[in-house]
């Protein structure tokens, strides 16, 4: 099976499937590698093989009709056309923060000497001491559910500058990429909920995000968040 690695990379770039069958075949034969920091990653990496991760997982809950395009674009990331009839702006973004991306960063060309404590990410700063304190109760989903929020408040703000394409809905696709260990979904999810509910309700923005979906490691937590749970 001949593996295609060239695809939505460019603005202006698609792919169309015809019937589910076609989808199925033919996802296999796309490359969804993404390549270390230090391979020559670039942005178009991340953003489709999310975005291949968020097809499968629409397709196979049935929560996507025959036949769809969908291309790569700029503001938003991508259009999902469904039927030559509506179109679906989806953008992507990682849930994260500055410091672990800097770590991140600067540990790649670097040997693994030394034993690097997650928990040095927390906000507020690092642990008050040297041993490795961890997490207690749910200071994990409540710290993660903070950086999701942040990562929507920003594309929350993009979405409703005056250059984004005027489409029918729109989808927030975010992958989590965090130091937080083992967060659980559903505790996760509702303290996100409570946060962006509040978010909301103190804002007026004539653009908003139809759902938002995660990727967490080989999960696709599907539409976890929709326009009336918000």
């Amino acid at each position: 099976m001949s593996i295609l690695s060239t695809y939505l990379e460019k603005t202006g770039d698609s792919l169309c499937f015809q019937s589910q069958r076609e989808f199925e075949s033919g996802v296999e034969t796309l490359d969804t590698s993404v390549p270390s920091r230090t391979e020559g990653r670039k942005s178009f990496h991340r953003e489709r093989a999310c975005l291949v991760m968020f097809l499968k997982a629409l397709v196979a809950s049935s929560q996507i009709d025959f036949p769809f395009c969908v291309r790569k674009s700029e503001s938003p990331d991508f259009v999902l056309t469904i039927r030559e009839t509506r179109e679906i702006g989806i953008e992507h973004r990682d849930i994260t923060s500055q410091g672990y991306q800097k770590h991140l960063s600067e540990s790649a060309n670097k040997p693994a000497d030394d034993p690097v404590w997650l928990d040095q990410f927390k906000s507020g700063g690092p642990p008050t001491s040297l041993v490795n304190a961890g997490w207690v109760g749910d200071e994990v989903e409540r710290e993660w559910a903070q950086l999701a929020l942040e990562a929507i408040r920003r594309k929350l703000e993009l979405l409703n500058k005056t250059h984004f394409l005027d489409l029918d809905s729109y989808e927030l696709l975010l992958y989590s990429n965090t130091y937080l260990p083992n967060v659980d979904r559903q505790k996760a999810i509702a303290f996100l909920s409570a946060l962006l509910n509040k978010e909301l309700a103190a804002q007026t923005v004539s653009r908003h995000f139809d759902s938002i979906s995660i990727i967490y490691g080989n999960e696709v937590w599907l539409r976890q968040l929709t326009a009336n749970d918000q």
